[in-house]
């Protein structure tokens, strides 16, 4: 999100939800989401994109342990076009932690020169 060596963290249990409204529309290659989790264990997070116009649409669910610095990345097969929105929901996490993320990098495609 800013590069920065601070995390988001939601302050509460799951489930919780993170979301990030895009500057503008914009073509989508992939999303990286860096785990802040300490100590390791079981979670599960839901991945939702919203294109212009539509709703929210579930696009990912990562499943299974997780720990401090763990990268998971959503790569669709071509890019999804036209996305204004992301929201990553933590439904479950073990150990009575609160969901956090260092980053989540959302990659978009270059438009043509």
């Amino acid at each position: 999100m800013d590069g920065t060596p601070e995390l988001w963290n939601a302050s509460a249990l799951p489930p919780q939800w993170i979301e990030l409204a895009l500057a503008a529309p914009a073509d989508v290659d992939s999303i990286i989401l860096t785990v802040a989790q300490v100590p390791p264990g079981f979670s599960r997070h839901e991945l939702w994109v919203r294109q212009s116009g539509g709703s929210l649409t579930l696009v990912q669910v990562f499943e299974g342990e997780t720990a401090e610095g763990d990268v998971l990345v959503w790569k669709p097969e071509v890019a999804l076009e036209e996305v204004d929105l992301v929201r990553l929901v933590t439904t479950a996490l073990a150990g009575g932690l609160w969901p956090a993320w260092h980053e989540i990098d959302v990659l978009t495609r270059l438009p043509p020169e």
